[in-house]
């Protein structure tokens, strides 16, 4: 008999692919009652995904099943049930319709840290997800994790940058996604950057990529403030620049959080500036995405407040090329992003922006939205750009990249506003 594998093609992974199957109760080869459809959701995007499934077909007692090009004796010879791309279809004796939704697997690697558990928890209650689990005496073992990370359809790598090297060498599945949120691959050729708002070719290249890296919180934000100044020709791309930027403590992972939550010592009530000697692990995907040639000049604060980002970028547009205004800083701005849902730039000169005259470097928090804005005079501003830095500077943008990649609307189950 024909492996009836070969007679289902794959229904992509944006795909609910529900499956109503009608089993006929009359004699073999009873064809005009016997139907098997597959019904798309909204989306067909079925980038990165095989062409076939591996499925096996059975049906029950005198129930046959039947499809087009399929003949009544193989139709004859399958019983029992029906597994379509490795997921299970459930049914009870006798029912007539069955539906099918199509759950994509996906395995968090280092879900003990911030982003794994706010990735986690984003995804728990996702009808179309499958976490796969790991116990916590595994969480270390190479050979058990080797086996989550080929088995997950999405692999989500939460760790330091010498582990994330490791898990990704660990994956041997070509149909595995990985995700990194470390900095270890974010100015790899090889890797997709994931900030799709940077411009279609980003958004195309995370359909397809197997490698994906989630960009740092900092980088995500100067690269969003200076990038389309950059393209536009505002900004030279050897321009010396600079940014200043201030961040809740939660950036800094368990032990940062710990020591300010649990008997803050009098140090840690003030904001405090780091990475002093100007060599932050940012600094690499703030020059290679902006379009600079150079480093900007980076100076971050970390703040007595959980969570929440903001940066800040001076420009002297009177020593600017052609002298640009405020407004056209404001345009090009306004232009790049222009239909981009995660992506706010604020109204230039309207004081409504500002809460009684001050910047609120926490209103984008338990969001997947930044804000771009644009303050000054005719001969300086400063660009200003505000996110949730474990939101859209973390796991919310890890998650767009992942919808993105299984063909869902790339905004499924992230906020553009504070529930």
């Amino acid at each position: 008999m024909k492996p009836l594998c070969s007679e289902f093609p794959l229904r992509p992974r944006g795909f609910l692919a529900s499956l109503l199957i009608t089993f006929s109760k009359g004699k073999p080869g009873a064809h005009k009652s016997e139907s098997v459809k597959a019904l798309p959701d909204r989306n067909n995007d079925i980038h990165g995904v095989p062409k076939r499934a591996e499925c096996l077909v059975q049906s029950a007692g005198s129930g046959l099943l039947h499809r087009r090009g399929l003949n009544s004796t193989s139709c004859a010879d399958a019983i029992g049930t029906l597994r379509c791309c490795s997921q299970d279809l459930q049914r009870t004796e006798g029912a007539a319709n069955c539906s099918l939704p199509m759950k994509t697997k996906v395995f968090v690697d280092g879900q003990e840290g911030t982003t794994g558990l706010q990735i986690r928890e984003q995804l728990m209650h996702r009808a179309d997800v499958e976490l796969i689990a790991i116990d916590q005496s595994k969480r270390k073992d190479s050979a058990a994790r080797a086996a989550r990370l080929n088995a997950a359809d999405v692999a989500f790598l939460c760790l330091p940058d010498a582990a994330a090297k490791e898990s990704v060498a660990l994956v041997t599945n070509p149909r595995t996604c990985v995700i990194d949120a470390s900095t270890a691959h974010r100015v790899d050729p090889a890797w997709a950057y994931g900030l799709p708002e940077l411009g279609a070719d980003f958004r195309d290249r995370i359909r397809t990529a197997k490698r994906i890296s989630n960009p740092g919180c900092h980088a995500a934000a100067f690269v969003l403030a200076v990038r389309p100044l950059v393209l536009g020709g505002l900004l030279p791309t050897d321009c010396p620049t600079s940014c200043f930027s201030i961040t809740g403590y939660s950036g800094g992972g368990r032990k940062m959080i710990a020591a300010y939550q649990t008997n803050p010592s009098t140090a840690l009530l003030s904001p405090r500036p780091y990475a002093l000697g100007l060599t932050h692990k940012h600094l690499p995907e703030m020059r290679a995405y902006s379009g600079l040639t150079t480093d900007p000049i980076f100076s971050p604060v970390i703040a007595n407040f959980y969570k929440g980002l903001s940066i800040t970028v001076p420009l002297p547009l009177a020593e600017l090329p052609g002298k640009p205004s405020p407004a056209d800083i404001h345009e090009a701005l306004a232009a790049a992003y222009a239909g981009e849902r995660f992506v706010r730039v604020l109204p230039l000169g309207d004081e409504q922006v500002l809460d009684g005259g001050y910047f609120d470097v926490q209103a984008c928090n338990d969001t997947n939205r930044a804000d771009v804005a644009v303050f000054g005079r005719a001969e300086q501003v400063v660009v200003m750009v505000r996110l949730d830095n474990l939101g859209k500077g973390a796991s919310g943008a890890a998650i767009q990249s992942m919808n993105l990649h299984i063909g869902l609307d790339e905004g499924a189950d992230l906020a553009v506003e504070m529930r």
